[in-house]
């Protein structure tokens, strides 16, 4: 368990110092815009109220057009800074108790480039909150430098006039909120409201009191976000830090039960099984890919015959094909359309058998056996089918049934196993194909001819010899 521990905490490690900054995964730019009206507030302001009988007829105050444009770096989904510009008109008369001198109205411009300090409030107060949003509430405050002019009326007629403009300047703060809300990964809609905090009295053209004056814009727009990394992935603004933590422990915890988790039951943990599904009992490598040992593409746990030279061709099964069923494989058939119940030799040639005449190389299959069993498999059954069928070819013909052994054991034990083996050959051939017992005798040779000193299930085996 301890080796576990140190792996878990090992691949962890990596995992964290291996994972790019997440932002990567985010659009943190964006660029946007829109249009909105102006407010003044100063000596003259817009809608005023109790104007007087000179301004009532053309007044100058109310809501100016004015517009604005913006790019914005998020530097993670708390904070960002921008860089922005607002233009439009600004108008606006006297009440009727301003102290002013009645009678006043003015018309003016300003143009204010600013930079920002960006403030996502959504995000400041969703620290345990993982569910995706489509809402952002951004508050800003920064440093503008205002170029501004006016033109003031007395009784609809010029007082402080020139003509074209005579820009000035003056220091803003601006101070802003904006609403945002996602219409797609790349598309925002925005509605927002900000103050200009001005250190002059003389944006309206009129100087009264101590106060400085102030504008108020309110505004609707549309954001594009944008990213050189940011794939699919929405804006930052709408992501919780918090929710990639929790995703990143997840990943995590995931990864964990994947080292610690073997669901196949191979012996290989999730993580690295290539083949997590094996069945039970399957013989795997390291990767947990069952094991194929002739390379036929049948696993061993499903092939009957798991020793077929390399590049034959197989069954389903495994089994190396025999076309004409004489019980040598294609790949050695040198004969393979020989008629059913030939006598053929070890090449599946077929071979006459006349009176006298010697059948020494005539082949015969052999069946194979489990360890310590004497049960005949299906995976013999074609090998009896083959057998079967030389003898009902050949009515005259008598085979000596011989067992074997591997090594394993003693002399005794493995003499009545081979003796155990020869006679199940003999039952099998009996009730599933009709042979008559008389033409078969069993014998045992234990484990005293082996055919391979290594391969000990070519060893477990019976032969069939001519009588």
């Amino acid at each position: 368990m301890k080796k576990v521990s140190l792996l878990g905490f090992t691949l962890l490690t990596l995992h964290v110092f291996s994972q790019s900054n997440y932002l990567d995964e985010y659009r943190t730019w964006s660029i946007g815009g829109g249009i909105g009206h102006t407010y003044m507030l100063g000596d003259l302001k817009s809608f005023q109220q109790g104007r007087d009988q000179y301004t009532r007829s053309n007044a100058r105050g109310g809501f100016t057009a004015a517009g604005y444009g913006h790019i914005t770096k998020f530097i993670n989904p708390f904070f960002g800074i921008q860089a922005a510009l607002t233009a439009g008109r600004i108008t606006g008369t006297p009440g009727s108790q301003s102290g002013n001198v009645p009678g006043l109205h003015f018309i003016g411009s300003v143009i204010i480039p600013e930079i920002n300090a960006s403030i996502n409030f959504v995000n400041a107060f969703r620290m345990g909150e993982v569910r995706p949003t489509r809402h952002a509430f951004i508050g800003s405050v920064g440093y503008g430098f205002t170029i501004y002019d006016f033109d003031v009326f007395k009784n609809n007629q010029p007082f402080k006039y020139t003509s074209g403009f005579n820009w000035r300047q003056a220091v803003a703060v601006p101070v802003g909120f904006i609403y945002k809300y996602k219409l797609s990964n790349t598309w925002d809609f925005d509605a927002g409201v900000k103050g200009f905090f001005f250190n002059s009295d003389l944006i309206d053209g009129t100087v009264y009191g101590s106060t400085n004056d102030q504008v108020i814009f309110t505004s609707v727009g549309a954001t594009y976000n944008f990213g050189t990394k940011a794939g699919k992935k929405e804006s930052v603004v709408y992501r919780s830090a918090m929710s990639d933590i929790y995703d990143f422990a997840a990943s995590v915890r995931r990864d964990m039960d994947k080292i610690t988790k073997d669901d196949d039951g191979d012996g290989v943990p999730n993580m690295f099984d290539k083949e997590p599904n094996t069945a039970k009992g399957a013989v795997v490598d390291g990767a947990g890919r069952a094991l194929d040992i002739d390379g036929d593409g049948i696993p061993d746990h499903l092939d009957e015959d798991p020793f077929t030279p390399k590049g034959a061709k197989v069954d389903s099964r495994g089994r190396e094909l025999d076309s004409d069923g004489d019980g040598v494989p294609d790949s050695r058939d040198l004969e393979p359309n020989t008629p059913k119940g030939s006598l053929v030799d070890v090449r599946g040639r077929a071979i006459s058998v006349g009176i006298g005449g010697s059948i020494s190389n005539a082949f015969i299959p052999q069946i194979y056996f489990a360890t310590n069993s004497a049960v005949v498999t299906s995976a013999n059954a074609d090998r009896m089918a083959v057998i079967a069928r030389l003898l009902n070819a050949n009515p005259n013909m008598k085979l000596t049934v011989v067992g074997h052994t591997d090594k394993t054991g003693g002399e005794e034990y493995n003499r009545r196993l081979g003796q155990r083996r020869a006679e199940a050959a003999i039952e099998y051939l009996v009730k599933n194909f009709g042979i008559d017992r008389s033409r078969l005798s069993a014998e045992s040779a234990g484990k005293s001819q082996p055919l391979s000193p290594r391969l000990l299930n070519i060893n477990r085996r019976v032969e069939f010899i001519i009588q």
